[in-house]
């Protein structure tokens, strides 16, 4: 049976999808934290400061893209209780450096589902992709999230809420609750950092989560394309280098790990585990009809995780790779 590529082997483009600068609550600039993260082996930087809609273009070069994007927020509670109260924070990108309007101009910012959903709607008519940002630090709930319509992904992994102490370093059960209320969405781990400690600090907020872009080349264009098309993983550390179907079988390979996780739209699951063999580079499971979606997860020696989205049949792959495939 012919191979299908569900997630392209690259070239990948480490990015960081979510940070703050000086223009909102971050503590460095922007011209910093492209240095910072350039130098550290990212290609992709989007600043994305609360409210505060601005390209960084000029600040990229050949080898380092910046995308332009800001964070909107819906408040339940403002002044001193707003910390007591739900939230709904939402990362909005430009299709193009310079952007086509600002989304949430002239709009209400009230905390409640249809003025969130009227600036995803106005957003995704202008063309941005619209991601849905730490639910644990949020305090929301199911109740909540599952009535925004529209986002094409959501942070999985939040590595400042984690250096913070919070939980935001594996939402993959909210991701899963948000599947089975029919939301077709992608994945990201991203760092949100703010950067109030030293890159050298144990607290530092930088580095820990990140976006891996399959795209042919690094432009502006190539890179929004890629994220509209779902051409990503989101990972705390271990490197996904392909995802295919062939032959009645879901493959991956990686970067030496000790777990691979199929998951999929129903109770079925399988794993295997590197145990006291060698570490593993990949692994294949088999498809059955009832799967729904699959996606896939892996672990290494330090329980960083990795994460493809969710993949759907009729969507993302046809339904004749069950030929041949057992069935349960």
């Amino acid at each position: 049976m012919k191979r299908v590529d569900l997630l392209p082997k690259g070239p990948f483009f480490k990015a960081n999808l979510h940070s703050h600068s000086t223009l909102s609550d971050g503590e460095l600039s922007p011209e910093r934290l492209r240095e910072a993260y350039q130098k550290k082996g990212y290609q992709v930087l989007a600043i994305t400061d609360h409210n505060h809609l601005e390209s960084h273009e000029a600040l990229g070069n050949e080898h380092f893209l910046l995308l332009t994007a800001y964070e909107v927020d819906f408040n339940e509670r403002e002044g001193d209780n707003w910390i007591r109260g739900k939230c709904c924070h939402l990362n909005l990108y430009s299709p193009t450096p310079c952007p086509p309007g600002q989304p949430d101009e002239g709009m209400s910012r009230a905390y409640t589902p249809e003025c969130i959903n009227a600036i995803i709607q106005k957003a995704r008519a202008l063309g941005y992709l619209v991601s849905y940002n730490h639910p644990q630090w949020s305090m929301e709930t199911g109740d909540n999230y599952n009535r925004y319509e529209g986002c094409f992904a959501m942070e999985v992994r939040n590595y400042g809420c984690t250096a913070d102490g919070r939980q935001d370093s594996d939402n993959i059960l909210v991701y899963e609750e948000m599947l089975r209320h029919g939301k077709r969405l992608g994945v990201l781990a991203t760092d949100d950092n703010h950067n109030r400690y030293p890159f050298d600090h144990p607290n530092c907020d930088s580095f820990g989560g990140f976006t891996m872009i399959a795209a042919p080349e690094l432009t502006y264009e190539a890179i929004f394309r890629a994220l509209q098309n779902g051409d990503y993983y989101a990972s705390g550390g271990p490197e996904i280098r392909g995802v295919w179907i062939e032959d009645g079988f879901i493959h991956i390979e990686c970067a030496p790990c000790e777990e691979i996780i199929l998951a999929c739209g129903s109770r079925r699951a399988e794993r295997v585990a590197r145990g006291n063999g060698p570490a593993l580079t990949g692994a294949k499971f088999p498809l059955q009809k009832n799967d729904g979606y699959v996606r896939l997860e892996i672990s290494d020696e330090k329980g960083n995780r990795a994460y493809t989205r969710a993949y759907f049949p009729g969507d993302d792959f046809d339904e004749s790779v069950y030929e041949g495939s057992r069935d349960q």
